[in-house]
């Protein structure tokens, strides 16, 4: 499969992401989809060589959340600490979101899951306060992915998002 540009690549992840994460995992056409055909549909678009694009639809198992990462290296290499902009998409495929978003991984390693999260909101609102959110944007966190992690942690440690409907 190969898509050509963003809205095909959104359309093909929330169309297909629920009945592929039934199949095996490895070698699956959709997890390349979201790993390799999203660097090479974004990377273009943003013409910035300090950032960089990854996408993980789990790791050796599909997650609950995908999520395709836009990463400037002079702030954060990955999804796992740092601020970043990040594309998250709910569990039920029938929304999702562009957000600027934090990793939780590093801080939960850190800090444990509790502190680790209160952090992170401070984070958040510190950033709130001192930062206007883009035009069309929401400034909080109430985002609707999972009930479970990795797609609840990534609901708490967002700072601004866009929703779009998978439709």
């Amino acid at each position: 499969m190969s898509v050509k540009n963003l809205r095909d690549l959104f359309s093909y992840i929330t169309t297909n992401y629920l009945s592929a994460a039934k199949e095996n995992y490895s070698g699956h056409e959709l997890a390349k989809v979201i790993r390799d055909n999203s660097k090479e549909i974004i990377t273009p678009i943003l013409s910035d060589p300090e950032l960089t694009i990854k996408g993980s639809a789990g790791m050796g198992a599909w997650t609950g959340s995908p999520w395709i990462g836009i990463f400037d290296k002079t702030e954060t290499d990955g999804a796992q600490e740092g601020v970043y902009v990040v594309y998250l998409f709910s569990d039920d495929m029938q929304r999702f979101y562009l957000t600027f978003n934090q990793g939780v991984t590093r801080s939960i390693e850190d800090y444990g899951r509790k502190l680790a999260f209160q952090k992170l909101k401070n984070k958040a609102v510190e950033i709130r306060a001192n930062n206007a959110p883009p035009t069309g944007f929401k400034a909080d966190d109430n985002i609707k992915l999972s009930g479970d992690a990795p797609g609840a942690d990534y609901e708490k440690s967002t700072i601004f998002y866009k929703e779009y409907s998978s439709n």
